[in-house]
């Protein structure tokens, strides 16, 4: 996540020249990515370095990865036959909300985990989240 890029940077890239990273800096890029995230762009953060404690952040990217074909068929097929779907994902969390609502499997009032609350759940909180 490009927040543990930011984390190891101390520099950005700004009109070609290396310049300090501030605070102000990485809110700003993080509020960049989440808006790109929250299309459903997988984002993808970059630096360079020759050591991970000497990074300079270069940019991010957001990629587009779309549904396969007749998904959104499959998934609708699916929901008349009585079946819940749930969708679990590595994406990050508000890229996985954007594509699930454009698949019409999630909507604001639907339980949504990331993978943190995943690693923090026993073997029976995970199975009533994924059941209800």
């Amino acid at each position: 996540a490009i927040e543990q890029v930011l984390k190891l940077a101390k520099r950005y890239l700004r009109q070609g020249a290396a310049v300090p990273l501030t605070d102000d800096n990485i809110r700003g890029f993080i509020t960049d990515s989440n808006q790109m995230a929250a299309k459903g762009l997988r984002i993808l953060a970059m630096a360079t370095g020759t050591s991970f404690d000497d990074l300079t952040y270069v940019g991010m990217v957001g990629i587009i990865d779309p549904e396969r074909p007749k998904v959104e068929q499959a998934i609708s097929q699916l929901k008349t036959g009585g079946v819940i779907v749930k969708m679990i994902t590595g994406d990050a969390e508000k890229t996985a909300k954007a594509i699930a609502s454009r698949l019409k499997i999630y909507s604001s009032d639907d339980l949504s985990l990331s993978g943190e609350d995943l690693d923090h759940m026993n073997a029976a909180e995970l199975r009533d989240a994924v059941l209800h």
